[in-house]
């Protein structure tokens, strides 16, 4: 599993950026991973296009304004629970494989909030 924290000044190491939280930016996002991994980030994918044998590029939308701290990828093998709110609102957890189970007991918490707030 790979993923990233950047919070206070680390992500000038991982791409070049002015690491303030005064400067923000937008954010697009594209990475290539083996095949079989799953790619997580802070917008949903837009694109996954074949890079070569056994690798992917995963592209995301790109990001609201945001300060580079909050950046966010995760690569890894997860399992993934989809679902949507009476409105419509897509709703998604991602869990370590086998833990599917408390995923969606995370998903229908999620949705009872969005209902409530």
């Amino acid at each position: 599993m790979a993923t990233t924290q950047f919070e206070s000044t680390d992500a000038r190491r991982a791409f070049p950026c002015f690491d303030e939280p005064a400067q923000k930016a937008v954010f697009e996002v594209s990475l290539i991973v083996p095949n079989d991994r799953t790619v997580i980030s802070n917008t949903l994918e837009t694109e996954v296009a074949e890079h070569r044998a056994g690798y992917k590029v995963v592209r995301f939308a790109p990001s609201p304004k945001m300060s580079s701290y909050l950046l966010a990828f995760i690569v890894g093998h997860f399992d993934k629970i989809q679902t949507k709110t009476k409105s419509g609102t897509v709703v998604r957890v991602f869990t370590t494989p086998r833990k599917k189970t408390s995923g969606t007991v995370c998903a229908g918490v999620r949705i009872e909030m969005h209902r409530v707030l």
